[in-house]
């Protein structure tokens, strides 16, 4: 979970590589344009998640967190595991957090 500056929240095995670092700005880029995007590390436009980023991520899902019409932050689902891409059900997921999350800001 970030907010519009720095990761906020993480877990799993790579939680020390995000935590409490900086997003990159094309992930800033991408929440700007209200979009929620799946890449993985080969394909042309991989966005780094953090600036600096060392090793690239396998597969990401990034979706914007929107609250009373604003922007506030995102969810990101990252798997280090290049062989498996993301999928629908990601997404899905991704998007349904986002949505709880911006629905719990508003209250």
């Amino acid at each position: 979970i970030a907010d519009k500056d720095s990761h906020i929240a993480a877990a799993g095995n790579g939680k020390r590589d995000l935590l409490n670092k900086p997003v990159s700005k094309s992930v800033e880029e991408v929440l700007e344009n209200r979009q929620i995007v799946s890449f993985t590390a080969l394909d042309k436009g991989y966005i780094p998640l953090t600036e600096g980023e060392n090793q690239p991520y396998g597969a990401v899902v990034i979706c914007p967190v929107i609250s009373e019409g604003d922007i506030i932050g995102s969810v990101i689902i990252a798997n280090k595991d290049q062989k498996e891409p993301m999928g629908e059900v990601e997404k899905k997921l991704a998007m349904a957090a986002a949505g709880f999350l911006g629905r719990q800001i508003e209250q």
